[in-house]
């Protein structure tokens, strides 16, 4: 698809799976006991364990495109419970690091600041993280 000219078309939040590498748990989770239960959660698909990301999409030359921004987390999301407020509460006040993607944007496109926080805003789920919500 193109567009006409050069614009902001909308700003995200993408939401993904997590995983820790072995050496981050302890510097993430410090008491070994919550730690551990969380682990457990984990392990038993009870819990999940969520990135989100922040994005701008934006039309070039005619040509859709995106670029990523302020990554955050780990958000915790229990699973089979509705999670909607464990993943949008994070995921909208992540907004507030849309000025390091207008910094990045500014010099791609000829915008104003209102033009991004005014950009039509959404989440969006990873296949991952939706195969695990089930």
């Amino acid at each position: 698809m193109t567009y006409e000219r050069d614009s902001i078309r909308g700003t995200l939040v993408v939401i993904d799976l997590f995983t820790p590498e072995s050496s981050e748990w302890a510097e993430l989770w410090p008491n070994a006991v919550e730690r551990r239960s969380l682990q457990r959660a984990i392990e038993d698909g009870k819990t999940m364990l969520v990135s989100f990301q922040l994005w701008v999409e934006f039309t070039q030359d005619g040509l859709l495109s995106r670029l990523g921004g302020t990554r955050w987390g780990p958000g915790v999301v229990r699973v089979g419970n509705d999670p909607t407020v464990e993943l949008a509460t994070p995921a909208y006040d992540g907004r507030s690091h849309m000025g390091d993607l207008y910094g990045d944007l500014v010099g791609i496109l000829e915008i104003g600041k209102w033009d991004l926080y005014a950009a039509p805003f959404r989440l969006e789920l990873t296949s991952a993280v939706s195969a695990r919500l089930g």
